[in-house]
């Protein structure tokens, strides 16, 4: 299986660009990365980043399930202006070492009306 995974920043960027553009013509995007990363290079990176070695254990595919999905992110970082995403190492690393550092700012966070 192959997935498109995306780092957080980039979902909240696109989100933020097209609030700005908001318009009941506006097209459909792929939030994506564009790049292709197996489950199983998911869970390597992801144990790597934790300073892990990954127990695995493979199971049969689920019905209905999508065996690869793959996005195409050229339109959406044309129209909404953004940029190339962070690659799926730094991205995990940077979500470990928030989670690991008690994920700071998240518990100060106020929602505000408005924002």
């Amino acid at each position: 299986q192959s997935r498109d995974f995306v780092h957080v920043s980039v979902v909240v960027a696109a989100l933020r660009a097209g609030m700005d553009r908001a318009d009941t013509a506006a097209p459909v995007f792929n939030v994506c990365a564009g790049r292709s990363t197996t489950v199983l290079e998911l869970a390597r990176t992801l144990a790597e980043a934790c300073g892990r070695v990954p127990v695995i254990r493979h199971a049969p595919g689920r019905a209905g399930e999508i065996r690869h999905s793959l996005g195409a992110p050229d339109a959406a970082r044309a129209a909404l202006g953004l940029g190339e995403p962070p690659r799926l190492q730094d991205g995990l690393r940077e979500v470990v070492g928030w989670m690991r550092a008690g994920r700071p700012l998240l518990a100060a966070a106020e929602l505000v009306e408005g924002d």
